[in-house]
């Protein structure tokens, strides 16, 4: 994927959730293993996206550098106000 190509997916990808929550900042693009990638899809202060989908080549994952996983792109999420 070209970087012209990679730019428009994010901006994409930021509309989309830019629908249901609100996005703090830029995303993070890490590589992530299963079992690490879980640690923010559980968290509701994050959401995270493969960057692509069609990835097969697992690299070593940047957050525990033990398992082999894929990459991904770490949006932080606004914090909702408990008031409402």
């Amino acid at each position: 994927m070209c970087d012209f190509e990679y730019t428009e997916e994010i901006v994409r990808i930021r509309r989309t959730i830019r629908v249901r929550r609100r996005i703090v900042g830029e995303p993070m693009e890490i590589c992530l293993c299963s079992r690490c990638a879980s640690q923010f899809y559980n968290s509701p202060n994050h959401y995270i996206k493969r960057v692509d989908p069609y990835q097969t080549v697992k690299e070593p994952c940047t957050y525990c550098n033990y398992r082999y996983g894929y990459d991904f792109l770490i949006f932080e999420l606004e914090k909702e106000d408990a008031s409402e």
